[in-house]
Formats: C-alpha cells, structure tokens, sequence
C-alpha cells in the first residue's frame, strides 16, 4: 500500500538491485543526509523549503 501511489522509474535485474543496495550507507552513517519529499515531475526542479 505504501508504493501504490508512486511510478516505475527504472527496472533493473535482481542482482544489480541487491548491490545497489548493499552500497548504502547504514543507518549510523551520517555523512549523508536523506531528504524525502512530495513527487517532482521528470525534468522539473523541486520546490526550495526551510
């Protein structure tokens, strides 16, 4: 239910998935910031807020 409302974007094979995954950073790294937000339309900047 949390992925009903969002698009395909990319497909890729299972394999590449799994790497791709394994080289995220862990949940103690905090050299990077992860930012969620509403969907932005391909080609469009997202909207700047504080």
């Amino acid at each position: 239910m949390i992925a009903a409302g969002t698009d395909l974007r990319a497909k890729i094979p299972a394999a590449e998935a799994a790497t791709l995954l394994r080289r995220l950073p862990g949940a103690g790294d905090r050299s990077v910031l992860w930012v969620y937000g509403p969907p932005v339309a391909a080609g469009a900047a997202p909207a700047a807020t504080v």
